[in-house]
């Protein structure tokens, strides 16, 4: 009789747990804009809800095995038509969400793609997560995420006149964190990878690319920050050439870099296949 007591309280505290989720994650919707991650997250929790009410009548209200036979069809089959029901819902039947843990486990990198739309959610807690932006191109299609640190996600994906793009989506900070840092200001001078005869050059604020002899140069309006982390540099049309700031990276009060021989710039192109990222050494100039 005891232990029959202790699993009645624990269901229907259970219960009411997740009663209290489900509205506090609506009022987290309407106050700060937050909505859950996936959209089945809200599926399975009703669906506990169902089975375990279902249940606690079950074995308290109904004595007779025909009965209970037929309440537990009962409690199936609305189960099921529930899940099947969910399932056609516009959120999880056409949208498509796309999702990348980072190697650490501490961060969710999250779109939402809706049609020719795709929009970047910045995640909380690992379960919520806020709309951030939209991307600023109609999307054909779209990569597979790669991190590149543990803090910084990027992919890349085509718009439909078949131009390619890079998103970066960022967690941490580059800099003193006093105040908004510009990642072409934390990174001046010459970045060099002998191996891959690719380097970079950051001289006041124009960058230059020489990639296996072929050099393209990037003024401030081709260059686009995400974050303190990241830069992607662009011939206005599309991508051509991204660059982040690894975690490693120390800067001193006044944002001058103090560890610059442990620093290697982590530079990439846009590939929707597998972003390959390529180690840039500082080898000398302005700081």
């Amino acid at each position: 009789m005891t232990k029959r007591i202790f699993l009645n309280a624990f269901g229907l505290i259970v219960i009411i747990f997740m009663v209290i989720i489900q509205i506090g994650a609506k009022f987290l919707q309407m106050k700060y804009g937050l909505t859950y991650l996936s959209p089945w997250i809200p599926v399975v929790i009703n669906s506990c809800i169902i089975l375990l009410g279902g249940l606690l009548l079950l074995f308290n209200f109904i004595d007779k095995k025909k009965y209970k036979c037929i309440f537990s069809a009962f409690i199936l089959l609305s189960l099921v038509a529930f899940i099947g029901f969910s399932s056609q819902a516009k959120e999880i039947k056409e949208n498509r969400n796309i999702y990348s843990v980072s190697p650490d486990k501490k961060n969710i990198f999250y779109l939402k793609e809706d049609g020719q739309t795709v929009t970047y959610y910045q995640s909380y807690y690992l379960v919520f997560g806020k709309m951030r932006e939209v991307f600023p191109y109609s999307v054909e299609k779209i990569g597979k995420p790669r991190w590149v640190t543990n803090d910084v996600a990027a992919v890349t994906y085509q718009d439909t006149t078949g131009h390619l793009h890079l998103y970066l989506g960022t967690y941490g900070y580059r800099g003193s964190a006093l105040s908004y840092k510009y990642v072409t200001s934390l990174t001046r001078g010459i970045w060099e990878n002998e191996l891959s005869n690719v380097n970079l050059s950051n001289i006041r604020g124009n960058i230059q690319v020489s990639d296996k002899g072929s050099i393209s140069t990037y003024a401030s309006d081709q260059i686009v920050q995400f974050g303190t982390s990241g830069v992607v540099l662009t011939d206005k049309s599309s991508a051509k050439y991204a660059y982040v700031i690894p975690e490693n990276a120390l800067y001193e009060p006044d944002d001058t870099p103090n560890n610059l021989q442990d620093i290697q710039l982590l530079a990439f192109k846009p590939n929707l296949e597998n972003i390959e990222v390529v180690k840039l050494k500082y080898t000398g100039g302005e700081q």
